[in-house]
């Protein structure tokens, strides 16, 4: 294709521009006027087209790390569309944008292997834009294709919706809970227990109180009346038993829940609510173990102060179960086997011996993950197939981390703050050679 002609100095001016709001508006939240400003450069696809395009190094950089291309999209009302985005050079991430699509609509794999596919309808006519991306940032070569798509093919493509993930601060909702179960949790008597925003409350936790339906631990119900406007942080702190906290609401978008302290040591608990969140919400204190209560304090605050280590520090500082791994076993690993995976995002995948064998006998995968000098990230490794283990290993971490069983059940959990910039290894492993089948890994940006 033409290389497109030189930037004026006008042009610079709302590039730099939009690159600020792009690195400042996580990209499932951005406004679709962004795009609108962004010079296409006579980039331009309609459906029946195929065309070879590339990502430059000078393309806009999103502050999640896409590297970003925009497209300008011919699209007919009423008729679906299929795009695709195929490249052998990076990980392929893309979205759509334009009047009458749903926020959202992005996708990362389901194109087959790393290349990813979206499929819509557009029913309003109007500037619609494609976005060409790469996962990690890297640049190179892609092809992008656009077909016409019939009903019932339509049916058929179903893109994942991201908007059902929570990325940024907030843990994602795994907790399948349907709407009547959600709103019966939110509507649990709370018999006077209410804290507010700068407030200290001490409570004890039976454990013949009320059940999650979801996980079946014991829980007992705070009220909390929130405004809005700003990130409050629960911090529920024991010498009892090891704490766990739910929040749930009107105003929130399925069930928030945490186990432990960011950046901190031990077993006490701090939970973020974002600043979208206003009205009343509930807030469940449980326990990690369903044979421990007691005791607890419950604080909400803005600007909270470091979290306690607790008394099950002792607990937490032990190792979980599973056969341990030397770090020159894990280096002999390829560094992502199963790809790349971006903070903030959530990835499917299937354990089998066809990569890797760790010296336990379990099947081993890798995965990447680019972080920058002081992320706080939690990564979780869910699965009903098998007893889910992970490691992780990278520029400065001396001594791989592990965890076996830190997410409760079967599930792992790693907690951590990158010590240095660069791209992390993410094991995917089981107890031993009986762990295959399917997995979901995701990777979550905590705050403080």
């Amino acid at each position: 294709m033409p290389h497109p002609a030189p930037r004026s100095g006008i042009w610079a001016v709302i590039l730099v521009g939009c690159g600020m709001l792009l690195a400042s508006t996580p990209l499932t939240a951005q406004d679709r006027s962004i795009y609108s400003v962004i010079d296409t450069e006579g980039r331009a696809i309609a459906a029946g087209m195929t065309l070879q395009g590339q990502l430059h190094a000078s393309d806009l950089v999103s502050g999640d790390g896409l590297r970003v291309q925009v497209w300008s999209l011919t699209a007919t009302p009423g008729t679906g569309l299929r795009v695709d985005l195929r490249s052998s050079d990076f990980d392929a991430y893309l979205f759509a944008v334009g009047p009458g699509l749903p926020p959202g609509l992005v996708d990362d794999d389901s194109g087959g292997n790393l290349d990813a596919r979206i499929c819509f309808l557009p029913d309003t006519a109007g500037d619609h834009r494609i976005v060409a991306a790469s996962l990690d940032g890297s640049p190179g070569t892609f092809t992008l294709s656009v077909e016409e798509l019939s009903a019932a093919d339509l049916e058929g493509c179903e893109t994942p919706d991201f908007d059902g993930m929570t990325s940024g601060d907030t843990p994602f909702d795994d907790s399948g809970l349907d709407e009547a179960a959600l709103a019966s949790l939110a509507a649990l008597p709370t018999e006077g227990r209410a804290v507010a925003v700068g407030g200290e409350v001490d409570g004890r936790l039976p454990l013949d109180g009320a059940r999650h339906p979801g996980d079946g631990r014991t829980i007992q119900p705070w009220s909390l009346e929130l405004v809005g406007g700003s990130t409050v942080f629960v911090d529920v702190v024991s010498d009892d038993f090891d704490p766990l906290a739910y929040a749930v609401g009107p105003g929130i978008g399925g069930q928030l829940f945490n186990d432990d302290g960011i950046g901190a040591s031990g077993c006490n608990t701090r939970l973020e609510i974002g600043p979208d969140v206003s009205g009343p919400v509930t807030l469940l204190v449980g326990s990690f173990h369903e044979d421990m209560g007691g005791r607890f304090m419950l604080r909400v605050s803005e600007d909270p102060p470091p979290l306690e280590p607790g008394g099950c520090v002792d607990f937490a500082a032990e190792p979980f179960g599973g056969a341990t791994v030397e770090a020159s076993e894990l280096s002999r690993l390829p560094a992502a086997s199963a790809g790349r995976i971006r903070i903030g995002t959530e990835r499917f995948g299937v354990l089998d011996a066809s990569v890797g064998i760790l010296t336990s006998g379990a099947p081993a995968q890798t995965w990447s993950v680019a972080v920058e000098q002081g992320d706080r990230l939690v990564i979780e490794l869910i699965s009903d197939d098998f007893d889910a283990v992970l490691y992780l290993d990278g520029p400065g971490i001396l001594t791989p981390l592990m965890d076996d069983d830190g997410l409760g059940m079967t599930h792992a959990r790693i907690e951590t703050t990158a010590v240095l910039s660069g791209q992390l290894r993410i094991v995917v492993t089981g107890f031993d050679a009986s762990a295959v089948g399917p997995y979901r890994l995701r990777v979550i940006r905590q705050g403080r």
